[in-house]
């Protein structure tokens, strides 16, 4: 049940969104008489996105733990795999949950999009996939977003031709197409796009193909562990050029997988991937601080996906606070004003995405560390 008297750990759990919203205040008593806030949570804890889903799901978890008893998880292993995500979503819409949380990964989560639209369940997608109304939000920064601020750090550095080496499964004709756009926006070029698979234990061989097409800033569109696998091949290739990640890199795996080649890797992330070290002006820097105060005494180092995970489940508990009403939910989502941990969304029935530009920064590698360009 959710407390009666709203304490500044009752905000951080229940919805960051308070000091924006007198919904928290104005419901905060009626719910105590509401059944437990079910959320089906579909991540990869196996497979070869669980580097992902096991922050994701610890974001949820301890966001959960924040919330108290108001709160019911009931999380399924994705594992990366279609099939098993179209099944795993089917069982948890017919077990009725309220709401959704999933994926690791864009094409899993494009099958829960689909499924909690044609069901009318309100579903957080924790990862980059463009949101659909009328049921589907999100908890991270869109596309353009992430690769335009790729493409900002690389025109800093005074690049002009660009590489990209990108997963397989990650390179549909409209993730490209953004790429170029972005860089066509700034005056780069994309001279070269390179893929590799999941089932690859070293990025030496197409890192050498992008290499060999002579680019002077290289994008790594691939999450870890293969963001750190590209940065050491590059790095035994001798590549003195601009390496330039996403969102995805933001992880402490990232930094202890790549090690002392990780060394002056830019970083397109969060601010909230820099932890307690956040700037003061931030607005969402006093909710930073409280959250990775209290996770990192259990969990250690925060991330992106913690930081989509935990907003996601916030989201939803503000949504739904003094009623299970699924509609309802629905559109308090698409008006809510949302301080989070990755950035202050602003949703409208015509954006369920919502996060400022001003949530992402530029991050730069020093001795294993982030640190603010």
């Amino acid at each position: 049940m959710v407390e009666t008297r709203l304490s500044r750990r009752a905000v951080l759990g229940g919805a960051f969104a308070a000091a924006a919203s007198p919904l928290v205040l104005q419901t905060s008593v009626a719910a105590q008489d509401q059944p437990p806030l079910r959320v089906g949570v579909l991540v990869d804890t196996s497979g070869p996105a669980s580097i992902h889903g096991a922050r994701q799901l610890l974001g949820v978890e301890h966001q959960a733990e924040l919330i108290g008893r108001g709160v019911r998880l009931d999380v399924r292993d994705a594992q990366g795999d279609v099939a098993n995500t179209r099944k795993a979503v089917a069982a948890l819409i017919e077990d009725r949950v309220d709401a959704l949380i999933g994926t690791s990964m864009p094409p899993t989560a494009a099958v829960v999009m689909e499924a909690a639209q044609a069901t009318g369940v309100p579903l957080v997608v924790p990862t980059s996939p463009p949101p659909l109304p009328p049921f589907v939000f999100t908890s991270s920064p869109t596309s353009p977003q992430s690769r335009g601020g790729i493409m900002d750090a690389l025109a800093a550095a005074s690049v002009r031709r660009v590489g990209l080496l990108i997963l397989d499964t990650l390179a549909t004709d409209k993730a490209l197409k953004v790429y170029e756009e972005q860089a066509a926006i700034r005056g780069l070029e994309l001279a070269a796009v390179v893929k590799h698979t999941m089932t690859d234990t070293s990025l030496t061989q197409p890192m050498t193909a992008l290499v060999n097409e002579k680019p002077d800033g290289i994008i790594l569109a691939t999450p870890p562990p293969f963001s750190a696998l590209g940065v050491r091949a590059a790095h035994e290739l001798k590549w003195d050029g601009v390496l330039c990640c996403g969102p995805p890199a933001g992880h402490p795996g990232f930094l202890e997988r790549a090690g002392e080649a990780a060394e002056g890797v830019r970083v397109v992330a969060p601010w909230f991937v820099l932890g307690d070290r956040i700037p003061d002006n931030l607005p969402n820097s006093w909710a930073v601080r409280a959250f990775v105060e209290s996770f990192t005494a259990k969990h250690g180092p925060v991330g992106t996906y913690v930081g989509f995970g935990a907003d996601a489940l916030a989201m939803l508990h503000h949504a739904y606070t003094g009623h299970r009403d699924r509609e309802r939910a629905r559109t308090t989502l698409e008006h809510m004003t949302f301080v989070g941990l990755t950035g202050v969304f602003r949703m409208t029935p015509d954006n369920h995405a919502g996060i400022d530009d001003a949530a992402l920064t530029t991050l730069i590698v020093r001795k294993r560390q982030w640190a603010i360009l």
